[in-house]
């Protein structure tokens, strides 16, 4: 008696358990978001985007005011192996007259027992405003030169009248 009730309960336990099985239709799940994440193509039609104004799944698509649309171009090159050799054809921004006052400031900040790099630094921490500077080092040299200004960060009324010079020239 006792093992018929064993198998009765073997059977219904298996059954119980394939009874809701169905191939044409997946079980239930009490959270299907949470299992099955609904996506949504970057620019695809979708009811979920539906704007105020009437517009049909295009909310996605409109850049908020005052930034730049995805695939803008800031040169006219196109983005190509051509367009790759033509920027090497065009020339630089670096003219004579800059290469002239990049070779002022450094004399000048050589005279200030500094590199160049250490008294631009310097010269933007002279605004009070500014509490701190974001430098961009790639090597540990780059760090020591920006420790190094703390040495001489404060400029004379004829050097700051120098640079000026030199900047509007």
């Amino acid at each position: 008696m006792k093992s018929i009730l064993n198998i009765l309960t073997l059977v219904g336990a298996s059954l119980l358990m394939t009874s809701c099985f169905d191939k044409s239709a997946p079980n239930y799940q009490l959270f299907p978001n949470m299992y099955e994440p609904v996506s949504y193509e970057t620019y695809g039609e979708s009811n979920a985007f539906n704007s105020p104004t009437g517009e049909k799944g295009r909310v996605s698509q409109i850049p908020p005011a005052g930034t730049i649309k995805q695939g803008f171009v800031p040169y006219e090159i196109p983005n190509t192996p051509e367009g790759y050799a033509l920027s090497k054809t065009l020339g630089s921004d670096l003219t004579p007259d800059k290469i002239e006052k990049v070779k002022l400031l450094n004399e000048m900040a050589l005279n200030r027992g500094q590199k160049l790099s250490q008294m631009a630094l310097a010269w933007v921490l002279k605004d009070p405003r500014i509490t701190s500077v974001i430098i961009g080092a790639s090597k540990v040299s780059h760090i020591e030169d920006a420790v190094g200004i703390q040495d001489n960060l404060d400029f004379t009324s004829e050097e700051l009248t120098k640079i000026e010079a030199i900047l509007k020239n």
